[in-house]
């Protein structure tokens, strides 16, 4: 839903990377919404006492079910109150948010989430209904999108996809570019950059410096594209590479040939294939989005024009 605000000034940046605890009671409220109707209960059902059938949601159990598959949460499904500012400017903080748990936690109540249909009437000595099993997709269809809507006002980088899977907000040209499909005959080459580009979508920066990794290897292979059986060495094969990729246009050639010089220089100075100590770190997510979208504009080319 689009408020007054929205139409106004438009929505806040997604640049917002960690779970506060706005958005933790926000993701607690809908997690409660969807216990209380029942869409957990085929997961972890609670069964009446009189007639064995599915009453509701085991909460204890879908507390245990929580602790086994994300230990590092180290929280119920309970809210936070605010940090309180003291008097004299120390934070009292609140309970630590660990953003990456959080995040699995989302994904774990989507994949439990079914959809229940009541039946018989209301048992009015236990005081509940009795639910069957008809899962049609409805109410994981509304949980992704009140997680979604939560996670857009409030300007935080992540999505919940289709398949119930968290992703990272990508920039816009990035993400104008990276689910292009790069085909070559060289089976390998393609799955490293389709790791590459998997990777990028994911919240942890870790698996985004992975990415980085992945593609700048999928760059040296191209180098050896022409290299067969030894009879072309691979300075020759780079050469076919750039006359493939200039239509033999010898501006455009020496422009690429630059731009491989450079990615190469990048690849051996920075902490992106070789991690000894005197290689550059990279410390943050827009210099991994500067360096994949500079990498993946040239292996796109590359897909497009050697064949």
């Amino acid at each position: 839903m689009k408020y007054f605000s929205d139409k106004e000034q438009g929505m806040p940046p997604r640049t917002l990377t960690e779970i506060n605890v706005a958005i933790w009671n926000g993701i607690v409220l809908i997690i409660n919404e969807f216990i209380a109707n029942a869409s957990l209960a085929a997961s972890f059902p609670e069964r009446c006492d009189d007639s064995g059938e599915i009453c509701g949601c085991d909460e204890a159990a879908l507390s245990d079910g929580i602790k086994s598959i994300i230990p590092n949460l180290g929280m119920g499904l309970n809210r936070l109150t605010e940090p309180i500012v003291s008097p004299f400017d120390n934070d009292i903080e609140a309970q630590d948010i660990n953003t990456y748990a959080v995040l699995d936690l989302v994904e774990y109540i989507h994949h439990n989430i079914k959809d229940v249909r009541q039946i018989g009437n209301f048992h009015t000595y236990f005081k509940h209904y009795h639910y069957c099993i008809d899962d049609r997709g409805a109410n994981r269809k509304a949980f992704q999108e009140k997680i979604n809507e939560l996670f857009e006002r409030n300007g935080l980088n992540y999505t919940l996809t289709d398949a119930g899977r968290i992703e990272r907000i990508v920039p816009l040209p990035l993400n104008l570019i990276i689910h292009r499909v790069v085909q070559t005959k060289d089976l390998t080459l393609n799955g490293l950059v389709s790791d590459a580009t998997g990777k990028m979508l994911l919240p942890k920066l870790e698996d985004r410096k992975l990415a980085l990794e992945k593609l700048w290897d999928a760059f040296e292979r191209s180098k050896t594209f022409f290299l067969e059986d030894g009879k072309v060495d691979k300075r020759k094969s780079v050469d076919r590479v750039l006359d493939k990729l200039s239509g033999n246009d010898t501006n455009f050639r020496q422009l690429l040939n630059d731009e491989c010089l450079a990615l190469t220089k990048i690849g051996n100075e920075y902490q992106i294939r070789h991690f000894e100590k005197d290689k550059i770190a990279i410390e943050n997510s827009d210099e991994i989005d500067y360096l994949f979208y500079r990498m993946f504009s040239y292996m796109n080319l590359f897909s497009e024009c050697i064949e």
